[in-house]
């Protein structure tokens, strides 16, 4: 029996040497891996800055090649983020299943005490076991805090473009961005009156005034106005003011030919 304890003294030993140079290996990796996070972010902060500022100076944003390098830059910074926070999730999941091992063989050393007669050294070895499993449990909240902050940080980014974007609009909102099942932000562009998105759900008078909003940002943004044909006018009570000319097409049972009014009520008949 003693020569059985000693072997699983030297073999529990053995093991948390293993361990030990295991968990300081893992912590040499989550602090690289922490480091290049942090500098993507700066990256990624640097790149929105730079693409911010060629927003205010291109007026095709969409087609300008800045725009599109940057945009790539960005969706490359997004992706190496993605990574970090795989990595960290990965890191989790080693540790967790570490943390239930070393349990398991805390509960596993506990039940065979009663049975040695070599108390103390089972006694040392629980105590170093606990030990490592609260190093390990505050490592695990440490990573996982990390993630979280690196979820929280690409949310408020995501918000913040949204409410930048939303803010230029007096009707119109945009919802640019989707949040999955699984946590994560898939890109989309609905626009949206009153939470009802433009494409079902709205009237003809609600989609009317936000095209019209639409065209005031955009003839603002660009300092161009164009004239404005409004079909179906008929289904709206009051059109938004607008800098550009409005002319609106009305359907009239009396009217057997095409009649056009200006503001100033002269009438005039077209074939």
């Amino acid at each position: 029996l003693e020569g059985r304890i000693s072997a699983t003294g030297k073999r529990l030993m053995a093991e948390v040497h293993q361990l030990e140079q295991e968990n300081e290996r893992l912590q040499n990796s989550i602090t690289k891996k922490t480091s290049e996070r942090e500098t993507e972010v700066l990256l990624l902060e640097q790149a929105k800055r730079e693409l911010e500022g060629l927003q205010t100076k291109v007026q095709d944003v969409s087609t300008h090649p800045d725009y599109i390098a940057k945009q790539a830059e960005y969706e490359s910074v997004s992706s190496t983020l993605q990574s970090l926070r795989e990595s960290v999730q990965t890191n989790l999941d080693r540790v967790r299943l570490m943390l239930m091992d070393l349990r398991s063989e805390l509960r596993a050393v506990e039940a065979q005490k009663a049975s040695f007669t070599q108390v103390a050294a089972l006694d040392e070895r629980i105590a170093q076991l606990g030990e490592q499993e609260r190093k390990l449990t505050q490592e695990y909240e440490r990573l996982e805090e990390q993630l979280y902050m690196t979820e929280e940080f690409i949310r408020t980014k995501v918000s913040l473009l949204e409410s930048r974007i939303n803010g230029k609009f007096q009707f119109a909102r945009f919802k640019l961005f989707e949040t999955q099942i699984n946590g994560g932000l898939q890109e989309t562009c609905h626009t949206l009156y009153h939470g009802v998105p433009y494409g079902s759900g709205l009237n003809n008078a609600a989609r009317i005034n936000v095209g019209l909003d639409i065209i005031n940002t955009l003839s603002e943004h660009y300092d161009t106005t164009a004239p404005i044909f409004v079909d179906n006018a008929e289904a709206v009570t009051s059109l938004i003011p607008t800098r550009s000319q409005t002319i609106a097409l009305y359907v009239s049972e009396a009217d057997k030919t095409l009649r056009i009014e200006s503001n100033e009520t002269q009438v005039r008949e077209a074939i």
